[in-house]
């Protein structure tokens, strides 16, 4: 049964392996592709450094499992390509279930959200305030006038 298939039939869907796979056949074969295609790594993937290796998911080296931490992709200065730890298991069954798992936002990522968000507000509210600006007092003029 191909992806399409499984997703329209909302099938429990879980990654539960890492292997050199087509992108297209990942999903149905429960499978996270080892080498993905991101041009952000190169064309041939030459700043791509994955420590995982080709098996299970749940295969360990003691204390890390077999699959790459996105997050860590994300909020990382040292070291993009970390592995889930053993405290992070719930977390990685969560994600490998392409659930959302609660990630830990860095608190300067919440403060620049709230900034774009309060910016949101203000443009908003100026442009409102033009609005009114530009077309009431026509409005009101108008009004007068045919008293």
């Amino acid at each position: 049964m191909d992806s399409y298939l499984y997703v329209k039939n909302n099938e429990n869907i879980q990654i539960s392996k890492i292997g050199n796979v087509e992108e297209v056949l990942a999903i149905s074969e429960g499978t996270s592709s080892q080498f993905p295609c991101e041009g952000i790594f190169g064309y041939g993937l030459e700043t791509f450094k994955a420590e995982t290796i080709e098996g299970p998911i749940i295969m360990t080296d003691g204390e890390h499992y077999n699959m790459t931490n996105p997050y860590y992709l994300v909020y990382s200065d040292d070291h993009s390509f970390r592995r889930f730890t053993k405290d992070q298991y719930q977390m990685m069954e969560t994600f490998a279930s392409y659930k959302q798992p609660d990630w830990d936002i860095p608190t300067i990522q919440i403060v620049l959200i709230m900034i774009g968000v309060i910016t949101l507000v203000l443009i908003l509210a100026y442009f409102i305030y033009f609005l009114f600006k530009r077309f009431i007092p026509h409005v009101k003029d108008n009004l007068d006038r045919s008293i």
